[in-house]
């Protein structure tokens, strides 16, 4: 089951999961959110459904229609691929469910990122869920520690790649490589390292006058309350200062699957300057549109990125961060081979269908134990 943040990630796993022997699956997502061409054009190859958990009435009516899905089916597995803090899954789903198959979550953020935090309702929302929950999938060894820590038993928790987002290559236009583009791209959230990017940018500008920032993405919705008015305060002097400087083109909103592939078309080298992270569906999407990749060494995104081959890992300050632009910027032979070892490794390692057999293999595990 996929809710709307992670939609790109469950439509890849719910395809290949239905194409892995053995597996009979049926896909869940959150109703409005699968409505694209893209979306549209892959949930026509496998069996799945779309529930409302926008309103309360919504997510109960999708709590109990979920729970007779599972029951008539005869589920063995039900694998929830986020939103383990929701009050909704803690209090009524995995208890219940618990009693018609194992469960098994994805945990992309083991803990909040900084800026964003858990209610007490989500706290213990939480607590009830990992206890009914069988199989723990993370995508590296720091998320793995942050479990461990949490008290999961390490025999429960499984490392298993992410996939990458091949599947918004699709051309929808002939959009062609900006050699000196940088992309920012995803949800401008705090723990993102926004306020890196305009000292960055004026250091790398000062070199490669001809360099562009694109600055593409929406504010999400992981704060609230005080928090939430402060990051709006904070993102808004800073899309300013952005759009003061010539080399910044920023758009700021939503972006529909079929214009993603614009942007990662156009850039050169795709900017991850995070203060913390867990792993990243940006640099999944990267890779599958052969952009060379600058990020901090945060979370566990070493394990998808590998310094000097797929991609520059950095520290998390300014002068680190603008070095490896401007190295890139200045040797585009190796920007190019970065980027092509990072497609091609991509292809290799983060296939869904290699991510859903060894998902499936975990699944067999879970069963006969």
């Amino acid at each position: 089951m996929t809710t709307a943040a992670l939609i790109h990630y469950g439509l890849g796993m719910g395809r290949a999961l239905h194409q892995t022997d053995g597996v009979e699956a049926i896909s869940i997502f959150e109703q409005g959110v699968t409505e694209s061409r893209i979306a549209s054009n892959i949930l026509r190859t496998f069996p799945h459904h779309a529930y409302p958990f926008r309103t309360l009435p919504g997510k109960l009516m999708a709590a109990m229609r979920l729970i007779r899905l599972v029951h008539n089916f005869k589920a063995d597995i039900v694998h929830f691929t986020d939103g383990v803090e929701r009050p909704l899954y803690g209090f009524l789903l995995f208890p219940v469910l618990r009693n018609f198959a194992a469960i098994v979550v994805t945990v992309h953020d083991p803990v909040p990122h900084s800026g964003a935090h858990l209610s007490w309702a989500e706290q213990m929302a939480k607590m009830l869920a990992y206890h009914c929950t069988k199989g723990f999938v993370v995508h590296g060894p720091f998320c793995r520690q942050l479990l461990l820590e949490q008290g999961i038993r390490p025999n429960h928790i499984s490392i298993q790649p992410h996939g990458a987002f091949d599947f918004l290559e699709e051309r929808t236009e002939d959009t062609r490589r900006e050699p000196q583009t940088i992309l920012f791209f995803g949800r401008f959230q705090p723990n993102k390292g926004m306020d890196f990017l305009v000292p960055v940018a004026d250091r790398v500008h000062s070199v490669f006058p001809q360099a562009l920032f694109l600055v593409v993405g929406s504010m999400g919705m992981l704060l609230r309350g005080k928090a939430r008015v402060l990051w709006e305060r904070e993102l808004k002097s800073m899309l300013s200062a952005m759009r003061e400087r010539s080399y910044f083109e920023v758009h700021e909103g939503f972006v529909p699957d079929d214009r993603i592939s614009h942007y990662f078309r156009r850039a050169t080298i795709t900017l991850l300057p995070y203060r913390d992270a867990t792993q990243s569906g940006v640099a999944a999407i990267a890779m599958s549109f052969q952009t060379a990749i600058v990020a901090t060494n945060v979370g566990d995104l070493a394990e998808f990125i590998l310094h000097d081959k797929t991609g520059l890992l950095c520290r998390t300050d300014v002068e680190s961060i603008s070095e490896a632009v401007c190295e890139l910027l200045a040797n585009p032979e190796k920007t190019q081979r970065l980027a092509e070892l990072g497609k091609e490794r991509a292809a290799k390692y983060y296939t869904w269908p290699a991510v859903a057999g060894q998902i499936a293999a975990m699944y067999k595990s879970i069963l006969s134990s």
